[in-house]
């Protein structure tokens, strides 16, 4: 069976790693949009099986290119309005964004689809899982993923109304089977 693992989100490869081990894909990608972490992933993925793709680019709901908020590593967010979490220092900086490229991820996955007959989502885009989601489910998408694995940054966006996050999560998880991620 040919599979496909995408890691939204990949940071520094250490999602990637394990998934690759999890599920044992015959094809990876791995998108992120910070410059700054793209050699530590490239250097992480290199030993992993399958062969690992790198796509130096923020999933969003749109091809071009789009403002990156620097935080911690692991917070930089192309969604303003997200809070740092306790403890992590230095807080978002919204002053001075990276101009960062863009993809439809809706797009390209239902491209890139038609070679798999199962295809993994790990999704971990700080606060952008709410529209990128809404669009593969308004595109259609979403019913080309066999499991999504998404970690929910409600919590990290205290302008959002609880209602909307509930109608969104509502909407995913009765579209495709879902689990939260918090690696």
């Amino acid at each position: 069976m040919t599979s496909l693992v995408v890691d939204c989100g990949a940071n520094v490869g250490l999602a990637a790693a394990y998934l690759a081990d999890r599920y044992r894909p015959t094809e990876m990608v791995c998108f992120e949009p910070n410059p700054a972490l793209l050699p530590i992933l490239r250097a992480r993925c290199s030993g992993l099986e399958p062969v690992c793709r790198i796509i130096g680019a923020a999933v969003w709901v749109a091809n071009g290119w789009g403002d990156l908020f620097l935080g911690h590593p692991e917070s930089s967010t192309v969604v303003s309005g997200k809070v740092s979490a306790p403890g992590y220092d230095p807080p978002i900086d919204y002053s001075s964004p990276l101009r960062v490229p863009t993809i439809d991820f809706a797009a390209w996955l239902r491209v890139t689809a038609r070679r798999f007959e199962r295809i993994i989502i790990k999704m971990d885009i700080e606060g952008a899982e709410y529209p990128v989601l809404e669009r593969l489910v308004e595109t259609r998408a979403i019913k080309v993923i066999d499991r999504l694995l998404v970690e929910w940054h409600f919590s990290r966006f205290p302008t959002m109304d609880p209602a909307e996050h509930s109608r969104i999560f509502d909407t995913v998880t009765a579209e495709i089977p879902t689990e939260s991620w918090d690696f």
